[in-house]
């Protein structure tokens, strides 16, 4: 697989439903994002799907001190 999931840090406000609605629009965009492959007849298929659904993952992280959320952060 050549997907590298990589943690970014965003410093200052942040408008998550902005963001999420920027990535949707990103996917709808670049065809590459939508394309799987599928087998048929014995033969690998390359599909390109008209929309993908795509919901960004939330996580509120509650604790107390830099330390301590830059912890919970990484786990």
């Amino acid at each position: 697989m050549f997907n590298m999931p990589v943690p970014l840090r965003i410093k200052g406000p942040l408008d998550s439903d902005l963001l999420e609605e920027s990535i949707r629009r990103l996917i709808d965009r670049h065809e590459i994002l939508r394309t799987s492959f599928a087998e048929s007849d014995g033969r690998l298929e390359q599909v390109i799907a008209p929309s993908v659904p795509f919901e960004l993952a939330r996580s509120r992280i509650d604790v107390a001190g830099a330390e301590g959320r830059e912890a919970a952060w990484r786990a």
